[in-house]
């Protein structure tokens, strides 16, 4: 039986702080790499990465990315993909549902946010928010991801 593969698209911008947890917790992925699991770093560019998807579509794509959400810094949260154009803190150029709308559909795309406690600029993220990203990355390895609280949790 074939393995299902799920993409995982790390967004952020590493100059602002904890807007970079995504791509922390893409390389967190990447220095323990695990075969269900294909990780991309878009940063703050994933209309470039969307190619690939439609050429072979995943069975999953997860995207991870800072999102205010009025929680404490370091939450994280499965959000509604509906919302997808309204719900990160977008430092990205197109959104991303107008990005994958003819590509996936809905149910099969994952969006995962952490709450930033700084984004000014800087290189490194907030305690709070390296410990999430740790987090994260073990949950996906582990594929425990699926149970992380949702929107209004």
């Amino acid at each position: 039986m074939k393995e299902t593969i799920t993409t995982v698209w790390c967004l952020g911008n590493t100059l602002r702080g904890d807007d970079g947890v995504g791509v922390r917790c893409g390389e967190l992925l990447l220095e323990n790499p695990v075969s269900h699991l294909e990780v991309v770093l878009c940063e703050t560019v994933p209309e470039n990465f969307a190619a690939p998807l439609r050429r072979t579509p995943p069975e999953k794509l997860i995207i991870i990315d800072a999102c205010v959400m009025g929680t404490a810094p370091g939450s994280i949260r499965l959000l509604d993909p509906e919302n997808l154009d309204g719900l990160t803190e977008t430092t990205h150029g197109l959104p991303l549902g107008e990005i994958l709308k003819e590509i996936l559909p809905r149910e099969r795309i994952v969006v995962i946010g952490i709450e930033p406690k700084d984004t000014g600029l800087s290189l490194t993220l907030s305690a709070e928010v390296e410990s999430a990203a740790r987090k994260l990355a073990r949950a996906l390895r582990n594929g425990e991801w699926a149970r992380l609280p949702g929107p209004s949790s």
